[in-house]
């Protein structure tokens, strides 16, 4: 339970719930695990660091905590360390959802300027699951960085058959109509943008991309 009020921008009521979790039950791995990602959101990364630690301890071969724990250390700008972690995770053949961690790992060599291994990470995502929307986005903003408009294109549109319009699709299809040289489709997502999510940054940075 504590976890579902961290995933919904509540991170005191659920460092409450997870506290009296590990009160009850002090050697779960995975009440250790969040509250690592708990306190890292709140940038105790001391804390962080001890409940990773813990959980690692208790459960050192479960995928989820090494992916969790790859991530942190990506964060933290560690990004050899990570992909050690991230490899780590991959290794257990029972792991369920590994196009998280090889996600996970594209994003991370992305940071650590390695687009080129971050792209085979991410295409690796999408063989696993073609539908991971995390991996379509990402995917699709590198190949913007790259020029590539019309293969950015494709994966946007991908992206919102699965997981629908959001600010930030809306706006890198409008940047991706502009590399095209379709003017009208990109006034199109401008529009729409501005229309459907007109508070956001992405709408703002949409009228200074592109004007009527």
């Amino acid at each position: 339970m504590g976890y579902g009020f961290l995933k919904r921008g509540q991170p005191q009521i659920a460092l409450d719930k997870l506290k009296r979790g590990l009160a009850l039950d002090p050697n779960n791995p995975n009440i250790h695990a969040v509250l690592g990602e708990l306190y890292a959101g709140l940038k105790e990364y001391k804390l962080a660091v001890q409940h990773y630690n813990k959980a690692l301890q208790l459960a050192p071969q479960n995928p989820e905590i090494r992916n969790a724990w790859g991530s942190f250390l990506c964060q933290q700008q560690k990004y050899a360390q990570a992909e050690v972690e991230f490899l780590a995770a991959l290794s257990n053949p029972l792991y369920t959802k590994p196009w998280e961690t090889q996600a996970n790992a594209g994003i991370c060599a992305i940071r650590a300027n390695n687009p080129a291994k971050g792209e085979q990470y991410l295409r690796m995502a999408l063989a696993s699951n073609p539908k991971f929307p995390l991996a379509l986005i990402t995917l699709a903003k590198l190949q913007l960085s790259k020029n590539n408009y019309s293969e950015a294109n494709t994966y946007l549109i991908r992206y919102e058959q699965v997981a629908g319009t959001s600010p930030q699709s809306l706006l890198l299809r409008c940047k991706a109509a502009l590399g095209m040289g379709d003017r009208v489709t990109a006034l199109r997502f401008r529009k729409a943008l501005i229309d459907f999510f007109p508070n956001t940054p992405e709408a703002e940075t949409a009228k200074r991309l592109i004007t009527p």
